[in-house]
Formats: C-alpha cells, structure tokens, sequence
C-alpha cells in the first residue's frame, strides 16, 4: 500500500483506490492533508498492469470459441482484478513528476 512521503502514514486500500481512478494529479494525505502524487514509475508501471488482461483477451478470442457475454465477462473481471490489483503497487511522492 502507499505511503505518505511527509507524514509516513500508510493509506488504506480505498484511499488509494481513490486516487487512482481520480483524473486529478494531486490526493490530500488522509492523514497529514499534505498533497501525494502518485510516482512516474507507478504511473508507467499501471500502464504495464493493463497489458497481460489485453493479451489473455486476445489469445482467449483466438484459441476458445467464446461467445460475447462470456467475453464480456471474462473482459469485465480482468479489468476489475487490474483495478483492485493496483492500489498494492502504488506509489506516493510530494514531488509531481513528469511520466517520462
């Protein structure tokens, strides 16, 4: 789970849910209220995390004669394991750093 750079504090599961699916840059620590933002490896890194649901989709459409509710559901649960996955990985800075 992240961790506050100022105040050190780990945030909860939800809280970093939260950020994540926020389009804003900057979260207030729940803790110490000293504006987080989510590192450029972090960021880089949930772009990685989107690739292995797309693949499995893909070879799962070329190898398995799937009908479309079944790929919708297989689609619908790898996106929320990515989603519920993430916030583990994540990490905090007081810095906002450019991606690349």
């Amino acid at each position: 789970m992240p961790t506050c750079q100022n105040c050190g504090q780990q945030w909860s599961w939800k809280n970093a849910f939260q950020k994540y699916i926020k389009l804003n840059k900057g979260m207030e620590c729940p803790h110490c209220g000293e504006i987080q933002y989510v590192t450029s490896k972090s960021r880089k890194q949930s772009s990685a995390y989107s690739i292995p649901p797309l693949l499995i989709l893909i070879f799962s459409n070329l190898f398995f004669d799937l009908s479309i509710p079944v790929y919708i559901m297989l689609a619908a649960v790898l996106f929320a394991a990515t989603l519920v996955f993430y916030p583990f990985k994540m990490e905090l800075t007081s810095k906002d750093e450019p991606l690349w």
